[in-house]
């Protein structure tokens, strides 16, 4: 995940834990450890977003019977990382507002009669602070920010949907604008798509018609000599 500037944001396995480390490319420094999990709990972990105002990165943390919850770190103290919305549920697809204010993700929460998953529901809710919360689309996922008034997102059908990032009276937002895809999303898959600062263009993945056509190419250095 890029930061702003070159600072590249990153999970890596380190002794047989997940650790997220972040890297400044403009430097020969090397990179410097942002969280991990205690000893006992080598939970996954994925970054989502991060804001250069406060510096604060979002990431995914596998917690157990609890499944991903959205956790939140400052860049520069550790010891403030933790679950940013305590609660039932699995969430994932966090990302912040340009400006920082606000957050947009998926949440699905047990069914009280059979204990089955609902069906994922796209949140917006102030941030870093939980509140004035509101759905935005149930049957959503991996939601964006092309601005700070609009949210983009997938809907049940694979649409990619952009709607406005404000309650109504019907319950949901209504959408804008929207397209048909073939994007097949895991559930705690990263974004599928990323949009240009202004908000304008997207560039997004989507599955190729032809496989063949697909080359994936591996330079491997090759090795010195030995004597």
């Amino acid at each position: 995940m890029w930061g702003s500037g070159h600072n590249l944001i990153y999970t890596s396995i380190e002794n047989g834990r997940s650790e997220m480390f972040i890297r400044d490319l403009d430097t020969d420094r090397p990179s410097r450890s942002v969280f991990f999990n205690p000893p006992g709990n080598e939970a996954d972990i994925l970054p989502m977003d991060w804001h250069e105002r406060s510096r604060v990165v979002s990431f995914l943390n596998l917690s157990g019977k609890l499944g991903y919850k959205i956790w939140t770190t400052a860049i520069d103290d550790s010891t403030k990382a933790g679950p940013w919305n305590p609660g039932e549920g699995t969430e994932v697809g966090a990302r912040l507002s340009p400006d920082g204010n606000r957050i947009a993700y998926a949440r699905k929460t047990p069914v009280a009669q059979t204990g089955d998953s609902s069906e994922r529901v796209v949140w917006i809710s102030d941030f870093p602070v939980v509140g004035h919360q509101f759905r935005v689309v149930t049957g959503g996922t991996d939601p964006a920010w092309p601005s700070n008034t609009e949210v983009s997102f997938f809907d049940r059908n694979d649409r990619f949907t952009i709607v406005d990032a404000k309650l109504t009276a019907a319950g949901e937002a209504i959408g804008k604008a929207g397209f048909p895809t073939d994007v097949r999303t895991p559930a705690a898959s990263r974004n599928n798509y990323a949009w240009d600062p202004s908000g304008r263009r997207v560039l997004m993945n989507v599955p190729v018609t032809r496989p063949e056509a697909v080359r994936i190419v591996v330079t491997v250095p090759r090795r010195p000599a030995t004597r």
